[in-house]
């Protein structure tokens, strides 16, 4: 068997599309081949978008930004070629800058006074 992302040959699983948790089948259309270190990558991919997700509908738009870079910093250090070279998965948080995360609550009272602070302005001219 041969990773379809990567197209290693060692320490490969199989590897549900849709998770069956989430409904998804052990037909053989709902399974393809990962590598260990591509599995992982794949799984922290689908745990980052699912909180990229979430973040959206909740409109915690700087939450959506952290999540966004995390995601392109995670793609960038997992690349098929890397994977191979390396022949492991890199987890996003090695990047220091994807650890700042801001508290809902903190954010929210920012923009408030940031809100407040502008309607005074508008009302002064």
């Amino acid at each position: 068997m041969t990773c379809v992302r990567c197209s290693r040959n060692e320490d490969v699983e199989e590897h549900h599309i849709i998770e069956r948790s989430h409904g998804g089948s052990d037909e053989p259309e709902n399974k393809e081949y990962l590598c260990l270190a591509c599995h992982d990558y794949e799984h922290a991919k689908r745990n980052i978008l699912a909180s990229l997700e979430k973040a959206k509908r909740q409109k915690q738009f700087k939450r959506v930004a952290v999540y966004e870079h995390r995601l392109k910093v995670l793609e960038e250090l997992n690349t098929p070629g890397l994977i191979r070279e390396r022949k492991q998965y890199q987890t996003w948080w090695v990047d220091e800058s994807t650890h700042d995360m801001p508290q809902y609550e903190k954010v929210a009272k920012l923009e408030k006074r940031q809100l407040q602070y502008e309607m005074n302005l508008s009302i002064e001219r």
